[in-house]
């Protein structure tokens, strides 16, 4: 969450000249929703099974860059699927920037809208990560996405997708 997968995918494809598709969008679409209203009405779960739908269907793009919620390679068996699928690639921010970035969108965001103080939220923030970490080391490319300006974190990731074998 507040990473940048959005803003980073966008300008990704459009530099390669690719498809660009966000989940959490293809879902709200789908449905008809908004991913809190969603989160609202049913379950983490449920989204989740929704937006593994998706991926199933988006995985016969022939190229495509693919942005995902931050909690999607961590259900089922959503990140061997994506390895096998594609080039993944996580973006590493440091917590405060995390944290920052979450407060600035909260409503918007169903896991952390009810975090009344940034000293919960860091610690929800802590959690997911260490959560999640195992999932997200994973990825084939990890991209610190705190100390370089939007057009060195794009150079930087074609290159190393350069590297994978793929661009």
């Amino acid at each position: 969450m507040g990473a940048g997968k959005t803003t980073i995918g966008k300008r990704l494809s459009n530099r390669l000249q690719i498809p660009f598709f966000d989940t959490d969008k293809m879902v709200e679409q789908q449905e008809g929703m908004s991913i809190t209203q969603i989160f609202d009405l049913y379950s983490d779960n449920w989204f989740r099974q929704k937006e593994r739908e998706i991926l199933n269907a988006l995985s016969l793009e022939e190229n495509a860059v693919i942005s995902t919620g931050g909690g999607t390679p961590c259900y089922g068996d959503n990140m061997d699927f994506l390895l096998e699928h594609g080039i993944v690639i996580y973006l590493w921010l440091p917590v405060g920037t995390i944290v920052k970035r979450l407060e600035q969108s909260k409503k918007e965001r169903p896991l952390v809208r009810n975090f009344s103080s940034s000293e919960e939220l860091s610690r929800f923030v802590i959690n997911k990560l260490s959560e999640r970490q195992a999932f997200y080391q994973k990825a084939h490319i990890t991209v610190d996405a705190m100390n370089y300006n939007l057009v060195d974190i794009l150079q930087n990731l074609i290159e190393q997708m350069k590297t994978t074998g793929n661009t």
